[in-house]
This record gives structure tokens, sequence and C-alpha cells, in this order.
């Protein structure tokens, strides 16, 4: 029995995806408007073509916990079950991402590589799951990775120097967009960068963080 995820309208001359039911208030999620039928097809594929990951998806994800539990690695095993609920709940958001991009920095300091790397491996499936689930694009606020960069880097001298303290919330700030860089590419590209970096794995080092 295949469940309906989505549909598409025709919304003020716009192709719009919108969820196949209402949720608790009443209202249609919308996934994206488009100038074409053909383009919101495409947003409607993408969508359905995740759905049927989701369950392969999650069973990795159980299986990685498991194996942390096994190891005794209980607080990272705890923190990652947070995030599979999240995904399982379908109400992942950007905070899910940074939280997974740490478990994954935890994990390489611990030594634990293959299950980092096994982790690691998820994220771009992760990100698409995010970026379907939520709102439509136009609606959402972006962060180019450039001044993302900026941000991290300027609290950063400040902790060096003394004008912010560990654990203030400028410090929790930095260590957060500094995970958030180090993931990969997950942050939209600079203005002028056409392509994506293949000097380096993430953004952090892309820009030259240390």
């Amino acid at each position: 029995m295949i469940t309906k995820t989505a549909k598409i309208v025709k919304r003020q001359g716009k192709f719009c995806v919108v969820s196949h039911k209402k949720d608790k208030k009443g209202h249609y999620r919308n996934f994206g408007c488009y100038d074409s039928r053909a383009q919101a097809k495409e947003r409607l594929a993408q969508i359905h073509a995740f759905k049927a990951k989701k369950a392969e998806l999650l069973d990795t994800i159980i299986t990685v916990a498991d194996d942390l539990v096994d190891k005794n690695i209980f607080h990272v095993a705890d923190a990652l079950t947070g995030c599979l609920e999240a995904i399982a709940q379908e109400t992942i958001q950007r905070s899910t991402i940074i939280k997974l991009g740490k478990i994954v920095s935890i994990l390489h300091k611990k030594g634990e590589n293959d299950i980092a790397d096994r982790l690691d491996s998820l994220l771009p499936e992760i990100l698409c799951f995010e970026n379907c689930e939520c709102d439509a694009p136009e609606n959402k606020s972006k962060m180019t990775a450039d001044k993302v960069y900026k941000i991290a880097v300027d609290l950063e001298n400040k902790y060096k120097v003394g004008l912010i303290g560990e654990g203030s919330f400028e410090f929790n700030q930095m260590e957060e967009l500094k995970s958030l860089l180090k993931v990969g590419f997950l942050l939209t590209p600079p203005a002028d960068c056409k392509e994506l970096p293949k000097d380096s794995k993430n953004w952090w080092e892309h820009f030259g963080g240390k």
C-alpha cells in the first residue's frame, strides 16, 4: 500500500507542492511553489524518493546507537537517539543537523572513527530530508557559509583574548557554528561560489579555519 505524502495544487499562478493531509491546525504544509508543473513534479519526486529511504535511514541510525551502547558510550547514544526521534517524527530542524555534526566530531575525538564515518555518510541524506520536510525554501532565512565563518572566527578571537567566557552564550554559539561548518558543505555557498570547493572536506577547512 502506497501512502500519499504530498500533492501539487495551483495557487496564484504557481504550482505548489503541499502535504496530502492537513496538520493539527487544519493547514496544508507547503513544500515549495514553482513556476511550472514540471518543477513541482521534480520536488514531489524528491519528497517521495526520500520517504522511501526513510526506514533504511532510521535502521542504520538505530544500529549506530546500539553499537555505541555496546561500547558503553551511553551519553552519545542518548544524544543520537534524540536526533533519531526528530527524524522519525518528521520534526527535524537545522539544530538536529548541528547536533549530528557534533556527535560525529565527538566520536572522532574518542577514536571511534568507523562509527563516526558511518554516521557522517548519512548527513547528506538527512539534510535532504530536512529540506524536503520544512516549509517552502523561499520562506527560510539563509546564512551563506562565508558569513557564518566570519561570525565564528570573530567569536573565537574574542574567546582567545578573554572577552567571552567558556560556557557563555557566545561561546556556545561559536561552537555550534564551527560544528556546522565542519560537517561538510551543508551551508549555502557564497554568492561568488559557482560550485562546491574541492580543495577541502568542509567549509571550515576551505576558509582556513584551524
